[in-house]
């Protein structure tokens, strides 16, 4: 069996937020670190509606909200009560279409060469 190969990248100008820079990274893996590849690739992910949007189906599914009137209002939001199925499904809808949105900025990265990708301790 042969390894993966390490697989790192950069931005090579700051792209303009807080959560990201132009130190070399390792290139997150979408199928199991989701959040660290939507963080690096969404266009906006600080002000990205949808990940809020996410994010409040995670508490409502996993029963986190603080507040219970934020968690009213979510509900009302949403349309009125859902099952845990229904919400799961509804999570399952939205991170496809983050990843989605994610892959296809990334792509669009490495075209205008914003990006630069590097493999087995490249500097």
């Amino acid at each position: 069996m042969t390894s993966m190969k390490k697989i790192n990248f950069r931005f090579r100008e700051h792209p303009g937020d807080l959560l990201r820079g132009t130190l070399i990274k390792e290139l997150p893996n979408p199928e199991k670190e989701l959040d660290a590849f939507l963080l690096q690739f969404l266009p906006c992910y600080q002000t990205d509606d949808t990940v809020a949007f996410l994010d409040d189906l995670y508490k409502l599914y996993d029963d986190e909200f603080e507040d219970e009137e934020d968690m009213l209002n979510f509900v009302e939001y949403i349309g009125g009560s859902k099952t845990k199925k229904e919400i799961k499904m509804e999570i399952n809808k939205v991170e496809d279409d983050l990843t989605m949105r994610a892959y296809k900025n990334f792509y669009q990265l490495i075209l205008e060469d914003k990006i630069e990708i590097l493999t087995n301790g490249e500097e």
